[in-house]
């Protein structure tokens, strides 16, 4: 419908030639506002997803094979300090 809408903007040129580039144009113009739309719907199909969820989930299972490594010195220097500060009566 959108040559229809040009017919009468463009009545004073040559057999409303000019129509079909503003046609194209308007056309291209419409279409990258529908594709940016579609981005913003849905922005995470073009990250690699995958990729970063794997990263993640190894850096997960890396702080998890640390739990209770170094907690008997780390008691240890925690009772040091409370004597420290606290001395005893």
């Amino acid at each position: 419908f959108l040559p229809f809408a040009l017919y009468e903007p463009f009545a004073n040129s040559w057999n409303h030639i000019v129509m079909i580039p503003a046609t194209a144009f308007i056309a291209v113009c419409l279409f990258g506002i529908e594709e940016l739309a579609t981005q913003l719907e849905e922005p995470f199909t073009i990250l690699p997803m995958q990729g970063f969820c794997d990263k993640i989930g190894a850096n997960c299972d890396e702080i998890v094979s640390w739990a209770g490594q170094g907690q008997d010195d780390e008691a240890d220097v925690v009772r040091q300090n409370l004597e420290a500060l606290m001395p005893s009566r």
